[in-house]
């Protein structure tokens, strides 16, 4: 399994793409919490595992707002 790790003072910033895959989505939906800021994520599956998930999210007082495509 391949990883990150980001070492030092500089702010990480920026845009990238990630796969619609299920594991992918419920891990960035659960680092979202990590983030102060307005996390907005695009292209997640629709599936019960995601709902949960944001289910989940509101549940520990996150706003989630969702958009249809």
């Amino acid at each position: 399994m391949s990883h990150l790790l980001i070492r030092g003072p500089a702010r990480l910033c920026g845009h990238f793409a990630v796969q619609g895959s299920k594991n992918a989505a419920l891990a960035l939906l659960a680092a979202s919490l990590l983030n102060s800021r307005t996390v907005e994520l695009h292209g997640l599956p629709k599936i019960s595992d995601v709902a949960v998930m944001l289910r989940l999210l509101r549940a520990c007082g996150a706003s989630v707002a969702q958009q249809s495509d």
